[in-house]
């Protein structure tokens, strides 16, 4: 089989070694160069990038079972055999049992807990906040209060948010490696060591959850819930609880951070949507789920916050058996990475592509456009539904609460596992009549 079109050449040397340490600028160079693929690599490390959102779907959604995960994840095994690192029927199996955690029903009972954080938060904070920190507390808050309960989550939350602050560091770095599987030997190194103490400290905590848990049937909250339906496997719960724990704040918390950054540098589009929410809700404690379900320029801000700043903004897939993305030829084996910053941003889909104008959502299906911060398919995010409305009972109520301006003078985008900034962002708060 051979190919009816050669691919990009690899990116030279120098280009490549510059991408570990800034891989937006190279994903950015490379997709204006070649709009749909490139190949890219170091060493023995190769891979193929797209940022076109048909071989996008033909990966992750057409062609879907011959793509899975690629070894680049590996040290992410640390984490448990969860929804996030299993692939095939394992994966199958969990997705099934997890899903009812996030039909509506379930979703609605946990915005009572979105709300009363939301309000609390607003209610405590002062004239000048590190948005990026209390974000990652708020968040961290609300996915633990929904999943494990509030008792636990109150004592633990410090702790949990720290370990999972070292976990992204050292995985981040992991990710860069220009290594298409890890040696045996960087297991046992002291870098992954520290890793895997802050993996330990966290196992502990959820393994004492989850006894609680068993002994105590009165609790409602996603474990319980994962009790009472049949999962009785302890590691499994306990790699589920550890996946749901990272995932379902680190995202949610950088598209808020983001949005209020875009929000602070955009005065006209700040107070637009300050306007739809002020006549919509009112006042903080007036949020309601059909109240926020009116609020369509709110949708189309933080459509856009995620167009600019996806949270997950690439990942890696490996074919399984040899296959075409569009006229180029993929063998078996081959690692692929998804570039959602770069597709995101093609000049091919959207005008004047860099330019944050939620206007571009009004009016249209977000899910019908080249734009998957939730990634697509069967294994587009299982919590997408729950972070939407999460980030949307967190804007409301700060902006009904304070108009606000950003202290840094210089943010830019800072890659590790997922997109942070370089520094954290400060936002000086001024109080609204709402509160």
């Amino acid at each position: 089989m051979t190919s009816a079109n050669v691919l990009p050449p690899k990116a030279t040397f120098r280009s490549a070694v510059g991408s570990l340490f800034d891989p937006i600028d190279f994903f950015t160079a490379n997709m204006l160069k070649h709009d749909a693929i490139f190949r890219s690599g170091l060493f023995k490390f190769s891979a193929y990038v797209l940022h076109d959102i048909d071989l996008i779907k033909h990966v992750l959604q057409d062609n879907n079972r011959n793509y899975v995960k690629n070894d680049k994840y590996s040290f992410l095994i640390l984490l448990g055999n969860g929804l996030f690192t299993s692939d095939g029927e394992p994966w199958l199996k969990q997705r099934r049992m997890i899903q009812p955690l996030f039909h509506q029903k379930s979703i609605v009972h946990s915005m009572e807990i979105m709300i009363s954080e939301a309000l609390k938060f607003v209610h405590t904070i002062r004239e000048e906040v590190d948005i990026t920190d209390e974000m990652g507390k708020l968040t961290l808050n609300i996915v633990g209060k929904s999943l494990i309960g509030a008792e636990d989550t109150e004592q633990t939350i410090g702790v949990i948010r720290e370990e999972l602050i070292k976990c992204q560091r050292t995985g981040s770095v992991l990710l860069k490696l220009p290594l298409s599987r890890y040696p045996e030997w960087l297991t046992n190194t002291v870098f992954l060591r520290k890793f895997k103490r802050s993996m330990d400290t966290l196992d502990s905590i959820v393994t004492n959850i989850i006894e609680r848990h068993k002994t105590d049937t009165e609790r409602i909250n996603m474990l319980a819930l994962l009790l009472s339906a049949g999962m009785t496997d302890n590691k499994q719960i306990k790699d589920e609880v550890m996946t749901l724990l990272l995932v379902g704040h680190e995202t949610t918390m950088l598209a808020l951070t983001w949005t209020f950054y875009l929000l602070s540098q955009h005065e006209n589009i700040k107070q637009k949507l300050y306007e739809e929410i002020n006549a919509g809700i009112g006042r903080p404690e007036n949020i309601t789920y059909e109240g926020l379900k009116k609020l369509t320029f709110l949708d189309c801000v933080v459509n856009e916050s995620m167009r600019l700043y996806p949270p997950a903004y690439v990942f890696g897939r490996k074919s399984v058996d040899e296959d075409w993305l569009g006229e180029y030829y993929v063998p078996k084996n081959t690692d692929i990475v998804i570039n959602v910053w770069g597709l995101h941003r093609n000049p091919k889909y959207w005008a004047e592509a860099d330019t944050f104008d939620p206007s571009r959502f009004e009016g249209v299906d977000a899910s019908k456009m080249p734009f998957i911060p939730f990634g697509i398919g069967p294994r587009m995010c299982i919590g997408a539904a729950f972070a939407f409305l999460e980030i949307k009972v967190i804007l409301t109520a700060f902006l009904l609460a304070y108009d606000f301006s950003v202290v840094n003078t210089t943010v830019y985008p800072h890659p590790l596992i997922t997109l942070t900034s370089n520094q954290n962002i400060r936002l000086r708060l001024f109080k609204r009549n709402n509160l």
